[in-house]
């Protein structure tokens, strides 16, 4: 009931800032509840413009609902046809889960357990419990003075009666946090900006342009979402509206998952999205060692000379990438170039005999000069726009020629590619750079008919999912472990190992962007991720690309070593000898460090094998009840054990230690903490501290295994053991034997004598070099 005022007329209804066309959930007119048993329930909805709508619920487990909103007709069946293609991820039945539902006092109740589902009828509003503490809740009252609505609930855009985008609209808490979306490179919390969901060539990362945005998030109060369809969507977290989070979608239908789990189950919620769209494969052990590329090594020699080189300045290398392999008018077609590359197989065999792998650099596109095109647009194997005709479009800015871009929805098509890739995989390629895939314009339809809005973030998808799959189908039964070093993809990037964050700058500032853009994929669930060590770019005073300096070559690459994956790449040499002795020696301290730190690596990637956990961690994962903690994104953990503290620019700042005990890795100094500490960090110098309870096995500085992951452990590692009490820690290995991939636990144990001293058991402590307490 209105209360009478003199500042403006009450009309008794809802109005709002926008035109008629854009259309809202008003009441909800009848309730389903007839397959409740198997956790489904639909509601008949009726809008602000007198048109019904129909939500399903759907509970994929007592605490994973999804949502289904779409135009209908009075009885609850959709106006429009609502295709197959443009969803992500189908769900198969795992068993009914049971809702208990009845009807309350204005609202609909839904149970399964620990969550609670309360409707309200008129007006209509979702919100949603865990252990009877609201966690969610839609926003229908964000309204401006005149009682008019600025952010407007959940809805449709309509054109000519036709839903054109939907959106959905909930109310933000004072304090709450949304971490997420992708690799989005501004603050690691996302309030206060507009995210787009629509991949793009970024050609920077210092921004909300992304390479690899995804529709999913994280939110403090203890839930996640994501938008499970390939269409393009927009996240407004807290910008047109401090009240709300407005989800939009270009699309007739909404289709949501939410996951409740509640406050501060942050690792629970990703594990949960983790079991229902698909495991975190594991990455070949040597993927953790030291990466050397540049924009490019033109041939074979290059880069035969490059192994020689780090072999003879004892710089510990294990892949070598090649961009430039097939040729720059044959780019995309996965043939060498056999002018600059005359034995491949004899280049990679000689590669392998010292040890170290091969990456190869594609993408999606052909050039319209190239040799193939006519034959390859012949038989259809091209994207087509709305005319029938194959879509021509610049990959770059820069680009002289026009490309076309493979249609990964053409099962002939993805025949004849998957047969390349297995040709290049034969000759001992170990891993394929899935490069751009972001530029496909607008008016296009996909030979399964998706179209321009759905195809614009499927082809990436698609594209990494195609020779992730073919990779693994070759190395079946091997012993070979399937790697792609993908720049893009969508929603589920988990699923195909591994990410890199596309064309930074050298900058040394533009670090942190970086690794807010690493920290918002960790919280979809991306395990393993890095970025180009040096900078893949930087802009002169004079305009022109030129090195970085040696302290910006230095910061990212030290940087990066504390990262899962560590590539050093650049548009000009980012080989450290060609910076200088100086960064010579500092990259060598640091690859060689990095190589004594594998076992614990290889420890913590199977960790996230196992459990979803990225290796590059959130403080909020491991230290979710500590305030600080929770809005700390200026450092990080790599695993569960090692707090990273990166200088970037900064030579004198303050960095936060959680509470405990904590040992700085380099120097052996204990601090205590709960509080900030002031650190002034050389230009070689990073500083890392290690988290009481953790173990840290590590190979000997002497160890064959130090100079190449896949040249062999030592006979015995090394036991650091960070601890003032008893303890138990679990470590992990695995090994691929025959394709399949067998993972094994040790138990490390320490125990406390009668006069307080501690030990670890001798039957554990002699499988080891030496143990040491600290």
């Amino acid at each position: 009931m209105s209360t009478k005022v003199d500042y403006n007329e009450q009309t008794g209804k809802r109005r709002s800032l926008y035109p008629a066309s854009e259309d809202y959930i008003l009441k909800a007119i009848h309730a389903d509840d007839s397959q409740k048993e198997k956790g489904e329930i639909s509601f008949l909805l009726l809008t602000a413009n007198g048109n019904n709508a129909c939500l399903k619920l759907r509970f994929l487990s007592k605490k994973i609902v999804k949502l289904h909103l779409f135009l209908s007709d009075s009885k609850g069946q959709a106006l429009f046809p609502i295709r197959s293609t443009k969803q992500v991820f189908t769900f198969s039945k795992n068993g009914d889960v049971p809702v208990t539902f009845r009807d309350g006092d204005n609202a609909w109740i839904a149970e399964t357990g620990d969550v609670t589902l309360r409707f309200r009828k008129d007006y209509w509003k979702m919100e949603a419990f865990v252990q009877n503490e609201k966690i969610l809740e839609e926003g229908v009252t964000d309204a401006n003075v005149d009682n008019r609505w600025k952010m407007l609930p959940l809805g449709f855009t309509l054109e000519d009666g036709k839903a054109v985008a939907v959106r959905e609209n909930f109310s933000l808490g004072s304090d709450e946090a949304i971490w997420g979306l992708g690799e989005k490179y501004t603050s690691m919390n996302r309030r206060g900006h507009v995210y787009q969901i629509r991949q793009v060539d970024a050609l920077s990362t210092d921004s909300e342009k992304a390479y690899l945005g995804e529709p999913f998030y994280l939110s403090s109060k203890g839930y996640g979402l994501f938008c499970n369809s390939f269409s393009e969507s927009m996240f407004d977290v807290g910008a047109s509206s401090t009240l709300s989070l407005q989800i939009g979608v270009k699309d007739a239908d909404l289709d949501l998952v939410l996951i409740l789990e509640g406050k501060e189950k942050y690792r629970e919620i990703i594990e949960d999205y983790i079991e229902l769209t698909g495991e975190v494969p594991l990455i070949p052990k040597w993927a953790l060692g030291y990466w050397q590329s540049k924009c490019t090594y033109h041939t074979q020699d290059e880069v035969m000379a490059i192994a020689e080189r780090a072999d003879k300045l004892h710089l510990p290398l294990d892949v070598i990438h090649i961009d430039d392999w097939q040729g720059a008018i044959n780019a995309g077609t996965l043939k060498w170039d056999k002018t600059a590359f005359p034995n491949p197989v004899g280049m990679i065999h000689a590669l392998h005999e010292k040890h170290i792998h091969l990456s190869v650099w594609t993408f999606p596109y052909v050039n319209d000069n190239c040799p193939e095109f006519c034959k390859l647009e012949e038989q259809g194997f091209f994207v087509r726009n709305t005319r029938g005709e194959t879509a021509l479009f610049y990959a770059t800015a820069d680009s002289k020629n026009k490309v076309a871009c493979y249609d990964f929805t053409n099962s002939a098509f993805v025949a004849w590619y998957r047969e390349r890739i297995f040709a290049i995989l034969r000759d001992g390629v170990d891993v394929i750079k899935t490069d751009f895939s972001e530029a496909l314009p607008e008016d296009v339809i996909l030979f399964d008919g998706s179209t321009g809005t759905e195809a614009h973030n499927k082809i990436p998808f698609l594209y990494t999912n195609l020779i992730y799959d073919t990779m693994r189908e070759a190395f079946k039964g091997t012993e070979k472990i399937p790697l792609i070093w993908s720049r893009s993809g969508y929603l589920g990037a988990h699923r195909i190992p591994a990410i890199w964050a596309g064309d930074s700058s050298s900058e040394s500032a533009g670090l942190s962007a970086l690794i807010h853009g690493g920290l918002g994929l960790s919280a979809c669930g991306t395990p393993y991720w890095g970025y180009d060590l040096g900078g893949f770019f930087l802009t002169g005073l004079d305009g022109n690309e030129c090195l970085p300096s040696e302290e910006q070559y230095l910061r990212s690459f030290v940087t990066g070593m504390f990262l899962p994956l560590a590539r050093a790449h650049g548009k000009t040499a980012r080989e450290p000898w060609n910076i200088s002795e100086n960064a010579l020696e500092v990259a060598r301290k640091y690859d060689v460090f990095r190589h004594r730190l594998i076992p614990y690596l290889w420890h913590t990637a199977i960790e996230a094998h196992l459990t979803g956990i990225p290796m590059l961690r959130p403080l909020y994962f491991e230290y979710p009840g500590d305030r600080q903690a929770v809005r700390e994104d200026l450092e990080y953990m790599l695993g569960d054990s090692l707090l990273v503290c990166p200088p970037f620019e900064r030579s004198s700042y303050r960095v936060y230690l959680p509470k405990g005990r904590w040992t700085n890795l380099f120097t052996g100094e204990v601090l205590q903490g709960g509080t900030d500490v002031e650190v002034h960090p050389k230009i070689d110098e990073i500083p890392v501290f290690v988290r009481d309870g953790s173990v840290l096995e590590m190979l000997p500085e002497e160890s064959n295994g130090v100079w190449h992951v896949s040249a062999g452990e030592a006979e015995k590692t090394e036991l650091l053991v960070f601890t003032g009490r008893a303890m138990e820690k679990t470590l992990y290995d695995a090994v691929n034997r025959d394709g399949k991939v067998l993972t094994m636990k040790k138990q490390i144990v320490v125990l406390q004598r009668e006069d307080g001293s501690l030990y670890i058991p001798e039957e554990i402590g002699k499988q080891y070099r030496y143990v040491k307490i600290l």
